[in-house]
């Protein structure tokens, strides 16, 4: 049966037999951890240990494994649920992908507990070439048929990432933690052995004195090139409606209107009997410390008539929602007990403004407790979005697509300039001076850490860290446009050894390694990260709207 499966499946019968045990290492972990409310960046749909998942790529893992599923179902019929079951992939697929960009994230940023700081350009530059390996651990990210038998068919990837839109950059650092995700798996398949080597490339990344040209690609210069290349008004059409149907870039902003009744919670007589400020009494007994019962009854006091009248007016609230005759009476009997004030919602009203636009149906209310004062929120007038008419937005679309070629043409550009660096010579440093508003600027004796690195704050700090192979360049777009880091030489200072830094990261690895041996390297990852993640449902579509968020520790 097993063997069918690899038949039918082909190259994704690998990546999933690999998910399933990994899965399988750490299922209970995932499935029955504590949660509590958090947050995670709005273009995320996970987060780390801080880093963050991004949604692009969220979403075209669930649309890859929901094609994987269908072709599945497709071929197996009424056993497809046990096929699944067997490559680890059944149950939800927004769930599914989910988990798998999670394990990814821990396998990427354990690569550095196993002394895996870096990988050899020589050894990317081969495997690439290994369809084998791209089918085990680089499926994902590189579809097979881009893999020749000489290497990469890179104008026909690049192509295809920027029909999916995946930038150069962006692309890199996916292949980079690909990458080290594979080394994991080997050093995992090898008990955690770590060798010399690993722990000398970390020395040189953190040690090493680097010479560095940073060559600089403006986004101002490319854009007047664009613009006086000129734009045919058939281009910007196609590009206006193009936009339209990816984000509607060009349609009109929502508009609402809204009142906001302020209700100050102090204006409402509540009190709190003995019995309950005994009871508050003895649940702090720990936070009061030494303080007797009548010592903390003044605060114990203030504390409850706080929560009670919160509570009270969030019961009341509960019957005002919806806009009726009897809950208009019942607004209007809270405004005339709380003393309440109301004025048109404003944008200054930062939160009163966010609750505005949660409310789905004009005519509707809805409430919440900032410290001691209560608030309600009616939605009375509501605008939809409509597309703009192309006439009256024509010089901006005309603006945005100037920037969008120019943008395409700066990545163009430093793609060129990574190539010919490593085509061999320091010619290409002179010949890059031609390129509109190009900046070339060289650094010489500069160390991770030092005064002259802190400057690179706008640049991929973290990626230049692992610059230790001369010759060797990276590529970072940014709003200003774009640059390429170029190391020139690189070498350790002359003092020796740091012993005691050694030494420390010899006991770390050790340690790991005994981790490893008790249990197992992920296990130990998911259990001591802090993993904050936006719960999904297969009935939602993923990105439509905010989901709760709750928080694995």
């Amino acid at each position: 049966m097993n063997s069918a499966v690899r038949r039918k499946l082909g190259k994704n019968i690998y990546r999933y037999v690999l998910w399933f045990t990994l899965f399988g290492l750490v299922g209970s972990y995932f499935l029955f951890i504590p949660k509590r409310w958090a947050s995670v960046p709005e273009n995320a749909i996970a987060s780390v240990n801080g880093e963050a998942i991004n949604i692009g790529d969220y979403k075209r893992r669930v649309q890859d494994v929901q094609r994987t599923v269908q072709d599945v179902r497709r071929q197996y019929g009424p056993i497809a649920d046990f096929v699944l079951m067997q490559i680890g992939i059944a149950g939800d697929p927004l769930v599914v992908a989910r988990d798998q960009l999670v394990v990814e994230a821990l396998l990427t940023q354990g690569a550095s507990d196993l002394g895996i700081y870096t990988v050899s350009p020589d050894y990317i530059l081969e495997k690439l070439g290994d369809r084998l390996f791209v089918m085990h651990y680089l499926g994902d990210i590189i579809p097979l048929v881009f893999v020749r038998s000489g290497g990469i068919d890179r104008a026909a990837l690049s192509k295809y990432l920027r029909n999916i839109g995946v930038s150069s950059t962006v692309f890199h650092d996916h292949l980079e933690n690909a990458f080290k995700r594979a080394m994991v798996h080997k050093v995992l398949a090898t008990a955690a052995y770590v060798p010399q080597a690993e722990l000398n490339k970390e020395r040189m990344a953190n040690q090493g004195k680097r010479n560095l040209v940073i060559i600089s690609l403006d986004l101002g210069a490319y854009r007047e090139k664009m613009r006086k290349a000129g734009i045919k008004d058939e281009e910007a059409r196609a590009f206006f409606a193009e936009e339209n149907k990816k984000t509607k870039r060009y349609w009109s902003e929502e508009k609402r209107q809204g009142v906001v009744w302020t209700f100050p919670l102090k204006n409402v007589e509540v009190s709190a009997s003995d019995e309950e400020i005994r009871r508050a009494f003895v649940n702090k007994r720990k936070e009061l410390g030494k303080m007797t019962f009548e010592e903390a009854k003044p605060k114990l006091e203030e504390e409850l008539k706080r929560e009670f009248a919160r509570r009270r007016f969030e019961l009341n609230t509960k019957s005002i929602a919806s806009k009726s005759p009897e809950s208009d009476s019942l607004l209007k009997d809270m405004i005339s007990q709380y003393r309440a004030k109301s004025k048109p919602v404003a944008k200054d009203n930062k939160e009163a403004w966010r609750v505005l636009y949660s409310i789905p149906t004009v005519g509707q209310r809805t409430s919440f407790v900032s410290g001691d004062v209560g608030y309600v929120v009616q939605l009375d007038k509501l605008e939809p979005r409509i597309c703009s008419e192309f006439e009256k937005v024509r010089n901006v679309v005309m603006d945005d697509l100037c920037t969008a070629r120019a943008r395409r043409e700066i990545e163009k550009d430093l793609e060129q300039i990574l190539t010919r660096s490593r085509s061999g010579g320091k010619g290409f440093i002179e010949e890059v001076r031609v390129l509109p508003g190009v900046r070339v600027t060289e650094y010489k004796d500069v160390v991770h850490g030092d005064e002259t690195w802190k400057k690179f704050e706008h640049l991929p700090v973290a990626r230049m860290r692992l610059l230790i192979h001369p010759g060797f360049g990276i590529t970072h777009l940014n709003d200003k446009g774009g640059e390429f880091i170029y190391l020139k030489a690189i070498e350790l200072p002359k003092e020796g050894l740091e012993v005691e830094k050694n030494e420390r990261i010899h006991e770390d690895l050790s340690k790991l390694a005994k981790a490893l041996i008790e249990s197992s390297f992920l296990e130990y990852l998911q259990r001591t990260a802090k993993i904050i993640y936006r719960e999904t449902s297969g009935q939602r579509p993923v990105g439509r709207v905010p989901l709760p968020i709750s928080e694995d520790v």
